[in-house]
């Protein structure tokens, strides 16, 4: 996931893009940008529904990274 990433914001260095995933692959590259170890308990994952993980690069190299949950105030049936 990584480098599809950084192959994604290469191709793009001056505009956004968009990338669709699902939870696990994002929460790897989140890991792997903040420098911490693949094994966790997946209870804990910041990854909400329709949620949104963005990184931010200059010059080729990632420097940033948010998130957000703009659809966190739908109510989910159960």
């Amino acid at each position: 996931m990584w480098a599809a990433i950084r192959d994604a914001a290469a191709a793009n260095p001056d505009g956004d893009t968009v990338m669709v995933s699902h939870q696990l692959p994002i929460w790897v590259a989140r890991m792997e940008f903040e420098k911490r170890r693949f094994l966790h308990d997946p209870r804990s994952r910041q990854c909400g529904l329709a949620s949104l993980t963005s990184f931010d690069f200059r010059d080729g190299e990632p420097v940033a990274m948010s998130y957000a949950e703009p659809a966190a105030h739908i109510e989910v049936p159960k």
